[in-house]
């Protein structure tokens, strides 16, 4: 059976892969799994979306206080 093999013989995602063979410490190998998971990856549009709920709620509270 290879890295990226499944238990039913079919192919599976290399995120999926559980390694044969441990490389590293116990760090590396969790440090490569949530690299391989996309955790890490930036999410713009959330980031934007986030930003202009913020924004608003600020400028609605602003508002408030001066009316």
């Amino acid at each position: 059976m290879t890295a990226t093999d499944t238990p039913t013989g079919g192919q599976a995602h290399p995120a999926d892969a559980v390694p044969t063979t441990a490389r590293g410490s116990a760090y590396a190998q969790l440090s490569r799994q949530i690299k391989q998971a996309g955790l890490l990856d930036r999410r713009l549009g959330y980031y934007t979306g986030q930003a202009a709920l913020v924004l608003t709620l600020v400028i609605a509270g602003v508002a408030a206080l001066v009316v």
